[in-house]
């Protein structure tokens, strides 16, 4: 099921319909799936993911979320993308809240709303998206924590960074710094 929540197949409504669950009258009829909402925008995004989202917005590169989530998760980021940070200096941290971390998004690509994971077809995921910017696979990195992501995304012609738990400097990495300098000569020539 979860599997079919993320390609979109299944909603949060039906999710939580197939729990047979009847809160009390006290709740409001959707409170499971505000909760589910709500819950998402809980979770904190790892510092050196944003040092490395601040200095791609920096080299003026278009940042795009592409997640294999839920509904529920699709409505929790564009909701917190339309919400101000609680502080307008961004202070780097251990961890970064989830209101924070949307605003670094240009875009956000979420598998329940493409009806597909990445790496099962890597095209159809980001093909409309990158046409509409006039853009190839070439032109794009796709940051992600999962191997099997990354090789699907490199088949089609992508350049990947996997990310670890392990701590690493963006500016210390020459894949990261290679793609950063071919993107800025592209947009100094206005190529973008």
């Amino acid at each position: 099921m979860v599997r079919d929540w993320m390609r979109g197949n299944l909603t949060a409504n039906q999710i939580v319909a197939t729990l047979k669950i009847t809160p009390s009258h006290e709740f409001p009829p959707n409170y499971l799936i505000r909760k589910l909402v709500h819950d998402c925008q809980l979770m904190q995004i790892n510092g050196p993911l944003i040092q490395f989202l601040q200095e791609a917005q920096k080299a003026a590169i278009m940042i795009v979320l592409a997640t294999d989530n839920m509904d529920c998760f699709h409505e929790a980021i564009q909701r917190a993308r339309q919400q101000k940070p609680r502080s307008t200096q961004q202070r780097l941290c251990e961890t970064t809240s989830f209101v924070a971390a949307a605003q670094l998004f240009d875009d956000i690509l979420c598998s329940s709303e493409q009806g597909v994971l990445k790496r099962e077809d890597p095209r159809r995921f980001f093909k409309d998206w990158l046409n509409r910017h006039s853009l190839d696979f070439r032109d794009a990195l796709l940051v992600d924590d999962l191997e099997i992501n990354c090789n699907a995304f490199r088949c089609v012609g992508g350049s990947t960074l996997q990310m670890t738990i392990e701590p690493w400097r963006t500016d210390s990495d020459p894949a990261i710094l290679e793609f950063f300098n071919r993107l800025q000569t592209k947009l100094s020539n206005k190529t973008i």
